[in-house]
């Protein structure tokens, strides 16, 4: 019976690392894979410079930073991150994996994640 786990070979494809940011400015350079940035830390307030709004980023929210494009924010305190890459081989087994198993509906390829910051809550003025 063959495995349906990940080869040895294909085991970097996934890397994860654990980083601690101290406050200010926060920049990911362009790389060649993708990026699930997973917050790790108590509620952080951040700046976002691309769509220019306050964010308050909690434990467990995500950024996804697509291969080629730069990310980043201004913190206004120090947090914990999770930086989760996933190589373009392991997407393209994944894209002919689907594409295999299912009729295409348009397209039947991926060409970006969303890059918004549409899971995280933006700061909301409290009364007290």
């Amino acid at each position: 019976m063959r495995s349906q786990y990940a080869s040895a070979q294909a085991a970097s494809d996934v890397t994860m690392a654990a980083r601690h940011v101290e406050a200010g400015v926060y920049r990911l350079p362009r790389a060649p894979h993708h990026r699930i940035m997973v917050h790790a830390s108590a509620a952080t307030r951040t700046y976002c410079n691309r769509v220019g709004r306050y964010f308050v980023r909690r434990a467990g929210d995500i950024d996804l930073v697509p291969t080629g494009q730069e990310g980043g924010f201004e913190a206004e305190t120090s947090f914990d991150t999770i930086e989760i890459a996933l190589q373009p081989a392991l997407m393209e087994r994944w894209r002919r994996s689907l594409a295999a198993r299912h009729k295409p509906c348009g397209s039947t390829r991926v060409t970006c994640f969303v890059t918004s910051a549409s899971n995280i809550s933006p700061e909301r003025s409290r009364a007290n």
